[in-house]
């Protein structure tokens, strides 16, 4: 008996379908990642400010706005590009 051959399916750019389609580009891990370091930079601060009863403290900053600052240059390093619009 032959084994019935089965075609790929077929994605929209034209490449087949293959069986690592289920891992996220990198562009969507990178994205995570920096929105994760965004949420830790804040949670950071409110944690230490809750804990220690220390809103005004120069570490804390330091810590924070380094997480925060790379969290939010790298999302928009890794965010999707938008469509382009015609001129009107």
């Amino acid at each position: 008996m032959a084994a019935a051959s089965q075609e790929p399916e077929s994605r929209p750019e034209g490449k087949p379908a293959g069986r690592w389609d289920w891992i996220p580009s990198a562009r969507a891990v990178g994205f995570a990642l920096f929105l994760l370091l965004l949420i830790l930079g804040v949670v950071f601060y409110l944690w230490w400010g809750f804990d220690y009863n220390g809103w005004l403290d120069n570490g804390v900053y330091a810590v924070t706005i380094t997480l925060v600052a790379l969290g939010l240059s790298g999302m928009l390093i890794t965010a999707p590009p938008r469509a382009a619009t015609p001129p009107s």
